[in-house]
């Protein structure tokens, strides 16, 4: 408390005291000489040290400067001299004097304070302009930082999305020849059983032989059909019926629906235009829904049917559907069964679904998955007449 009272009485009172006597006294002393040489230099050399003590210690310094000024200029310079005592014919202009002192204080000190502020305002503002530098040469860093994290996450993705396009046309090529060489297999033990019987059968083991050609031929095409979905080269496109595309695909499976006991029913729509289709890459769309229709009616007591519809739908568009009477889609995975690598049996690629739309996509179609009310589901695509 002391040290801030004391700190208080030097800033207040001693400094501008100190300062105001300092050039009112060198003011005096300058007179005296001076008043010999010109008239009345008290005028401004106390003048000079009122605006110099407002200048250098404030408003306070300049009311005491001036009080000593008034004080020292009616002693020595005001008749009658060497007196406080005024004579009537001097107390206007001693009057004026004090008046232009006080104004003089006021404007000095009042510029000083003005200027200081733009000097506080100057270094504070380079400082702000500094600090500002900062930050941004900062954001400069963290900016380019961010962008060589990113055209490296860039050259991560570009990398991953290769591999996983390779993964998944790997994967998609070992789902769709699955088909093709167990049907290849099967003929060839069914051919070799004909040919050790005694006598052998070559008429059967004939037929046999030219379903394992052509078994092998198809998978062939399957391998160049999927490479080109991929690799998005030029697509096949011949005019094709799609009831009979439907029909083989049907024969094609006679034998592994009869083994699990599943009845496979058709119901095609008659008048239907041709359409310009991949007919491979159709056929395997077929092959796919209607396996994972038999798939779902697998632990299923009592009618196992799968049931296949074709219609016109809407203007120039053919709709194909496949009805199975299993246990349906669960809601929680409705969402996910097209994607790549997504699969509910525990064997399965997750790929079948997800080729079947990447090939009904590229005929300008759409494949749609519903359960259907009496218990199932239906797996229904359309194809345009003029495909993309």
């Amino acid at each position: 408390m002391a040290s801030r009272m004391s700190d208080w009485v030097m800033d207040r009172a001693l400094k501008p005291f100190a300062i105001a006597g300092f050039f009112v006294l060198v003011a005096l002393l300058w007179t005296f000489p001076l008043q010999h040489v010109i008239a009345y230099p008290f005028v401004f050399l106390f003048f000079g040290a009122i605006m110099g003590s407002a200048w250098f210690g404030g408003i306070t310094a300049g009311c005491i400067a001036v009080a000593l000024s008034s004080i020292l200029v009616t002693y020595f310079f005001v008749p009658p001299l060497f007196s406080m005592s005024v004579a009537k014919d001097s107390q206007s202009f001693l009057a004026a004097f004090i008046v232009c002192a006080i104004a003089i204080t006021v404007v000095s000190s009042a510029r000083k304070r003005a200027e200081s502020a733009v000097r506080v305002a100057r270094d504070q503002l380079e400082a702000k302009v500094q600090e500002r530098t900062a930050q941004l040469e900062r954001s400069n860093q963290e900016i380019r930082e961010s962008e060589r994290q990113l055209r490296a996450a860039q050259d991560d993705l570009a990398r991953l999305s290769r591999t996983m396009s390779m993964a998944e046309m790997a994967a998609s090529i070992a789902h769709e020849l699955n088909q093709p060489l167990t049907a290849v297999v099967t003929h060839a033990q069914a051919c070799r059983k004909w040919l050790s019987s005694d006598p052998p059968n070559l008429e059967k083991a004939t037929a046999t032989a030219e379903k394992i050609v052509r078994e092998s031929t198809r998978a062939s095409s399957v391998v160049q059909r999927v490479r080109a979905l991929f690799q998005k080269d030029a697509q096949v496109r011949e005019p094709v019926d799609m009831n009979q595309l439907i029909r083989e695909m049907a024969r094609l499976l006679r034998d592994e629906a009869a083994r699990r006991g599943v009845t496979i029913r058709l119901q095609l729509g008659g008048d239907l235009p041709q359409l310009q289709i991949d007919p491979v890459q159709m056929q395997q769309v077929l092959l796919n829904l209607a396996l994972n229709g038999m798939d779902a009616m697998a632990d299923m007591h009592g009618l196992r049917e799968l049931t296949i519809y074709s219609e016109r739908h809407g203007d120039g568009e053919v709709q194909v559907a496949v009805e199975d009477c299993g246990g349906g889609i669960m809601p929680e995975v409705a969402g996910r069964i097209f994607e790549p690598f997504f699969s509910t049996k525990p064997q399965g690629t997750g790929m079948g679904l997800a080729i079947c739309r990447s090939i009904v996509e590229a005929h300008d179609g759409r494949l749609t998955a519903v359960n259907r009310d009496d218990g199932g589901a239906r797996l229904q695509f359309t194809v345009r007449t003029q495909a993309g």
